[in-house]
């Protein structure tokens, strides 16, 4: 075998290669080259689309290529041929190869040659000559397929089976899932689907709606041409109907049609169950075959149908009970008709008739004295070609017949059909029936008579619910003529659906059992609006006993309705009146028996569980005195016999039942009843609480009486116009005026001229309007001849319709008072003065206190990050930065304490999991405690959430205290342990506590260990250090949170236990949580540094720089409003106190030119102070120290949520 770097073919130069290349360039057929390393190495024009989803192309490893075309096992067997001629020389040629395309999914078919080549390298090659004769193979096949079927239908007649082997010899030659022929019902809007051939699935034969299975344009495009639709869950036209069809298990379809002269006729449809991308000679096959199928398949229907009329009409010919016969017309030389000939007659023809023989034989032969009638009628019949309808007697016959005759054939046949019918009977029945309908039509005018004039409505329904008639009195309610009423159902006739639903369902009713129905029914008149209206409907009843009709009567109601109605409300009216009237009202027959009785009037008869019917006298007895009741009942008789009222005193007696004494004012009147007999009524009223309340304002007048001689207080008594009426003792002692001086309007004079104005003023206006006189003012005190002070207070007291009938009033000496109020407001004006300078200087200590340890702070966090740094320097910076966290901590002890004794400090109470929290705190507390050498425990004893109602941030402040405190004070090797519990099952408070084994509470410090200031002795706070604030802030946050914080010790050396209670609170609704905020890139935001601090402003800027952000940094108000101006800045970080200004002013000015965000920084950390930030629009405040993760965390919040969110702040 020769070498493939060395050749043996005749070499071609270069040259003559591109030569012998450009010349095959546009040849009908495909050329390619893949040289010595089995590269594809030249590819001509009509090779290039075999390889159009090949890239990179040229210089492509061969056996990629093929891969990338072809599917196995195809692609394989071509890369051993073509190495099998590159290696020996072996040319290979084949007439025709099909495989699977990999790149396209199709089969294809292919006519190719491979030869070795000398390449121009010098090197062998492989040359590769090949040819797409898919198409023309399937051309083959589909020609050869079209003439197999036409020679098998040619065959068949059967419409049927023409459709079933057309549809079953597509569908297996074309691999479909079903195929079908259909066409589109005349009216449009529905496919009519012949029976179809299929795999699997349903038969889909019959009719199916056009819109379910398409949009506008497809049904359009469904008249017009081929369809071809690859996926119908992709294509416009069907994606919106895909589950319909694969409902009947279509995913892709073609549909070719069958036009005739241009006109669309039918379709036959190719389907598959899925996914399909059809060929050109797919639909092409299916054209020629719906243009050679559909027309057998309407010849074989055309010959069936005329088949089967031909039967049709011989059966009918034979069967019909009418007489039918064809003639022929004779005429004579003139044109005139003279007689007939029948050609054709049924066997009714004979019995109708009474003739036999007839075929052959005229008319005239076989009834001579025939009427000319009949000759000239048949006669125009067949010179006119218009069918006649008549019915006409045939007196030689003695008989009646109803004709219809029209012509056969065309303008020059003379022959007729006739069809007819023997009526003679029916005439002599009209006849008959004739004079009763003469008579019946009397009666009907008689009845309707009655019926016109009544104002009844009267009316009769069909079996089908539409009115056969209606009376004038109906007719006119409805506003119609009859012709427009009769025939209608009651929707026509514009009743309300449910009114004619109701009545639908009474006649269906009415028919089913044969009886009758009652109701009523509000109805609107065409003139006289809404009226009510009482029917009844009946039955009618025909001869065999069943219902032929359903009748009517209605009655107008509405006017005895409202009658009822009036009635029923004047006896309601009644009946409320009476039963909620404030008297007792009972009434008795003539018998002296309780006939009625209001709810009121038989409280008064206690216990006795009915009153109504029993005799009054009995049961008065078991109620008062003998004494009484005889009185009572002998005055019931005299009203009872002369009809003589009687209305009684006021009278007391002790009642029998229970012994209580009860007034009553009673009367009695003589009334008629409904039966015509008298009775009495009684109205009454129990007085006993008027009484008794009046024999109390005695007492209480003499008590007053009593008690205005004593009282202190100066009381007075004035008409309603203010004027004293009466001498007035109290008045004249306090004042000094002497009657003469204090009558009428005198007293005015006893008031300070000075509040005299207000006091008029006063007086007016509660005159005016009625109510309570009340005014401050000085009064004349005649012992110490001084004016007092005092508060006057009137009353007004009312006559029956409303008005002032006078005044009683006091005035009230509030001297003492007085003056005591102004000694307070002095005492309370200098403690606010103290508190404000207090927190004053609270916030210039927390200031100057702050601002140093920021650098410091700074400094300590870079040096601690130094890699450089010993483990003693190391040890020395975290010494540095314990006792810069805690002098921090004192201040802000310091400004917690002032918050809570100012009322100014807000809990932000949520719910929150206290277990998740107390474990947090003591992992914080955990490496102090490691530090100290001391064992904190925390017992995880719960298996649920523990949700309390809190402040997170101030629990977790309380938490850390107190278990911080048990790890301070408890000596190395000691424990704290921690526990969380529920109180009870009973309760809904939550327990903590925290045991240390340290150096315990005093007994006497004990009860003070919550006090501000408090450490239990000078020794302690020398040895521990601190200013004994935290736990006074503990006990007030947990007091603001409704909780409670209490602590308990045996005494010194024996530990101490805290216990904090803390209120549940309902689980949170699920959906809530923290959302994380991802970390961004912020190494190009852009920061103004402002802080005039020089060490703060160097150590916050290059930290901030080492953070990722671009800083410029400024120390007063005109560096940064210029720097601002020349420059664009993300967010600006800002101390509020500068040399040339101070940041609120700065924050303000910034934002007039140019807003941007802004945190604040500064010693100051009060409400008021973070107040301010908010309103010159920074976004948060920080509290000096800075922590520069606290600033980087606060930088990225406010980047994040620019100037939309709510403010935050920091203390």
């Amino acid at each position: 075998m020769n070498s493939i770097d060395s050749t043996t073919e005749p070499s071609l130069s270069g040259e003559q290669h591109d030569l012998l290349f450009r010349l095959i360039e546009n040849a009908p057929f495909g050329v390619y080259l893949v040289d010595a390393d089995f590269r594809l190495r030249q590819v001509s024009a009509g090779a290039m689309k075999i390889f159009e989803q090949v890239r990179p192309l040229i210089g492509r490893d061969f056996n990629e290529v093929l891969r990338v075309v072809w599917a196995e096992p195809f692609a394989t067997e071509a890369i051993k041929v073509f190495r099998n001629t590159l290696e020996t020389g072996e040319a290979f040629e084949t007439s025709g190869s099909t495989a699977l395309r990999q790149d396209l999914g199709v089969m294809e078919t292919y006519q190719w040659k491979i030869e070795r080549v000398a390449m121009p390298d010098g090197r062998l090659g492989v040359a590769c000559y090949f040819a797409n004769i898919t198409e023309r193979q399937e051309a083959q096949q589909e020609a050869a397929f079209l003439s197999q079927l036409s020679q098998k239908l040619a065959m068949v007649t059967d419409p049927a089976e023409i459709n079933a082997m057309a549809t079953r010899e597509v569908g297996e030659f074309l691999g479909l899932h079903r195929c079908y022929f259909f066409d589109v019902l005349p009216e449009g809007g529905a496919l009519k689907i012949m029976p179809d051939w299929r795999r699997s699935g349903n038969d889909l034969a019959g009719v199916h709606r056009m819109d379910r299975l398409g949009t506008e344009e497809w049904r359009e495009a469904l008249y017009r041409g081929r369809i071809v639709i690859d996926d119908v869950r992709a294509h416009e036209w069907t994606r919106d109907f895909a589950d319909n069809y694969e409902a009947l298990d279509i995913r892709a379809y073609t549909v070719a049609p069958f036009l005739y002269e241009g006109r669309w006729v039918a379709s036959v449809k190719a389907c598959s169950d899925v996914p399909r991308v059809w060929k050109n000679g797919d639909v092409r096959l299916l054209e020629n075959v719906v243009a050679r199928v559909w027309p057998l398949i309407e010849r074989a229907r055309v010959e069936e149908e005329l088949r089967v009329s031909e039967e049709r009409f011989r059966t009918l010919f034979e069967s019909i009970d009418e007489g039918f016969c064809v003639i022929e017309v004779l005429f004579d030389g003139e044109g005139r008709p003279v007689d007939y000939r029948f050609e054709q007659a049924n066997p009714a023809f004979e019995e109708f008739t009474g003739l036999r023989g007839v075929l052959g034989r005229t008319a005239l032969e076989l009834v001579p004295d025939l009427e000319p009638f009949w000759v000239e009628t048949y006669g125009r019949v067949a010179m006119s070609g218009m069918a006649v309808r008549f019915e006409q007697e045939a007196k030689p016959m003695n008989r009646w017949f109803e004709v219809h005759a029209s012509r056969i054939g065309g303008s020059g046949s003379r022959r007729v059909a006739i069809v007819f019918n023997n009526i003679t009977h029916r005439k002599q029945v009209e006849t008959a029936l004739g004079q009763l309908t003469r008579e019946s039509d009397q009666q009907r005018r008689l009845y309707e008579t009655v019926l016109s004039n009544t104002p009844d409505l009267v009316y009769v329904w069909g079996l089908d619910h539409r009115f056969t008639y209606a009376n004038e009195a109906l007719l006119k309610m409805w506003g119609r003529s009859r012709g427009d009423a009769i025939g209608k159902h009651c929707l026509e006739l514009g009743y309300e659906p449910w009114h004619a639903e109701m009545h639908d369902r009474e006649i269906d009713h009415v028919v089913a059992t044969k009886h009758s129905v009652r109701g009523e029914v509000p109805f609107v008149h065409e003139t006289d609006g809404l009226r009510d209206y009482d029917y009844i409907l009946v039955p009618v009843l025909g001869d065999d006993g069943e219902v032929v009709a359903v009748a009517g009567t209605t009655r107008d109601v509405t006017e005895r309705k409202r009658s009822e109605k009036a009635v029923q409300l004047r006896t309601a009216q009644f009946e409320t009146l009476l039963n909620q009237a404030p008297l007792g009202v009972y009434l008795v027959d003539d018998a002296l028996r309780v006939a009625q009785a209001n709810p009121l009037s038989k409280t008064m008869f206690g216990d006795v569980p009915e009153v109504i019917g029993q005799e009054l006298d009995g049961l008065l007895r078991r109620l008062w005195p003998t004494e009484m009741v005889d009185d009572v009942m002998g005055i019931f008789r005299r009203t009872l016999e002369t009809g003589e009222a009687y209305a009684s005193p006021e009278r007391g007696e002790r009642r029998l039942d229970t012994g209580e004494r009860e007034f009553y004012a009673w009367r009695t009147d003589r009334i008629t009843l409904p039966d015509g007999r008298h009775g009495v009524v009684c109205y009454f009223m129990d007085i006993s609480a008027q009484v008794e309340t009046r024999e109390r304002i005695q007492e209480s007048e003499e008590r007053l009486r009593t008690l205005v001689s004593v009282i202190a207080d100066v009381v007075w008594m004035a008409d309603a116009e203010g004027a004293f009426a009466d001498p007035q003792p109290a008045w004249e002692a306090f004042t000094g005026q002497s009657w003469e001086a204090h009558r009428g309007l005198g007293w005015f004079d006893a008031i300070h001229p000075e509040d005299r104005d207000e006091f008029a003023l006063r007086w007016r206006q509660a005159r005016e309007q009625g109510g309570v006189f009340e005014s401050p003012g000085r009064l004349w005190h005649a012992d110490s001849g001084e004016w007092r002070h005092f508060v006057a207070r009137a009353t007004p007291l009312r006559e029956s319709d409303g008005s002032v009938r006078e005044w009683v009033g006091a005035c009230t000496d509030v001297s003492v008072q007085k003056r005591t109020e102004a000694e307070l407001r002095v005492a309370r004006d200098q403690a606010e003065r103290v508190s404000r300078a207090k927190d004053h200087f609270l916030a210039v200590l927390s200031h100057e206190l702050r601002t140093p340890l920021t650098p410091v702070l700074m400094a300590v966090a870079a040096l601690e990050h130094d890699p450089g740094i010993s483990v003693t320097v190391r040890e020395d910076l975290a010494m540095m930065k314990r006792n810069i966290e805690l002098e921090t901590k004192l201040i802000d002890d310091l400004l917690d304490l002032s918050r809570i004794t100012t009322g100014k400090l807000v809990l932000k109470v949520e719910t929150v999991d206290l277990h998740q929290a107390v474990k947090h705190v003591c992992g914080i507390c955990r490496p102090q405690a490691r530090e100290r050498g001391v064992i904190l425990r925390f017992q995880e004893v719960v298996d649920e959430p523990m949700f309390v109602s809190t402040d997170a941030a101030r629990l977790q402040q309380v938490l850390w205290n107190v278990v911080r405190n048990g790890i301070k004070f408890t000596p190395e090797g000691g424990t704290v342990e921690v526990t969380v519990s529920k109180l009870s099952a009973s309760t809904d408070r939550y327990e903590v506590r925290v045991r240390d084994s340290g150096i315990g509470i005093p007994a006497k410090a004990l009860p003070h260990i919550f006090d501000a200031f408090e450490q239990g002795g000078a020794d302690v706070t020398r040895q521990f250090g601190g200013l004994g604030l935290g736990l006074a802030i503990c006990e007030s946050v947990m007091t603001l949170n409704g909780g409670s914080i209490r602590a308990e010790s045996e005494g010194e050396g024996q530990g101490s236990t805290f216990i904090i209670e803390v209120p549940m609170a309902q689980a949170p609704t699920k959906g809530g949580g923290s959302v994380e905020v991802p970390e961004e890139d912020h190494g190009h935001a852009r920061l103004l540094l402002v802080e005039d601090h020089a060490d703060t402003l160097r150590m916050l800027s290059r930290m901030l720089k080492k953070a990722g952000y671009r800083v410029m940094a400024v120390s007063n108000v005109g560096s940064a409003l210029a720097a601002v101006e020349s420059n664009a800045f993300d967010l600006v970080v800002s101390d509020l106190g500068l040399p040339d200004g101070n940041g609120y002013e700065l924050m303000r000015r910034i934002q007039a030119v140019k807003p941007l965000p802004g945190i604040a920084m500064s010693g100051f950390g009060m409400e008021e102070d973070m107040r301010r930030s908010r309103e010159a629009g920074f976004s948060e405040h920080l509290v000096k120290p800075i922590d520069v993760g606290k600033l980087v965390a606060a930088i990225q919040r406010v980047s994040e949520s620019g100037r939309e969110g709510e403010s935050r702040m920091e203390a």
